[in-house]
């Protein structure tokens, strides 16, 4: 199953999401699965890609062609796709994921798993949106999603496409559970 990853290209300031990091990564790997991701070896970007392909994941990069001057591509994945934009970028991200994960990260992380909600609200795809709540990163949007549903901007229906979990092991029970839906 490919499972895309969103999370920032810089590490932030909490050790646990490191290891958080390094864990999906990992875990990615010694499940069978592959790993979509912004294709950046930076990062919170580099630590998962780094353990996924330690594991022996099929890991695929995708990245806009201007980034190019910053010299941030991973060049030791799988699979590297070069995008005219980021628009196109996001698109091929969501369109190869069966799973969506958002690690704590930034405007960008926070950009595109809002992005996966929409399209999934609006039956764009079927994929499971998990927000990995480590240290309580996400709770404050969670909250927010919550006060979508009471000032009825947001239904019940669609909150439920947005899967919690506060650590890797519990993402992927949430993963499993999916899986078997589907055997």
């Amino acid at each position: 199953m490919n499972i895309t990853v969103y999370c920032g290209s810089n590490f932030g300031n909490d050790p646990a999401v490191l290891h958080a990091a390094q864990s999906l990564g990992a875990r990615i790997g010694q499940n069978g699965d592959a790993l979509v991701y912004g294709g950046s070896r930076v990062g919170l970007m580099g630590v998962v890609a780094d353990a996924a392909l330690s594991e022996g994941a099929e890991v695929t990069g995708v990245q806009p062609a201007y980034f190019e001057e910053y010299d941030v591509a991973h060049h030791g994945l799988t699979h590297f796709i070069t995008t005219k934009d980021m628009a196109e970028r996001k698109r091929i991200m969501y369109t190869l994921g069966a799973v969506y994960i958002a690690l704590p990260g930034g405007i960008g992380t926070l950009e595109e798993l809002t992005e996966i909600l929409s399209l999934s609200k609006l039956d764009r795809i079927s994929g499971m949106l998990i927000l990995l709540n480590i240290d309580d990163y996400y709770d404050c949007l969670t909250a927010f999603f919550d006060q979508m549903v009471r000032w009825g901007f947001l239904d019940e229906r669609n909150r439920a496409l947005i899967h919690v979990a506060n650590d890797v092991d519990t993402a992927f029970a949430l993963i499993e559970e999916k899986r078997n839906r589907h055997i």
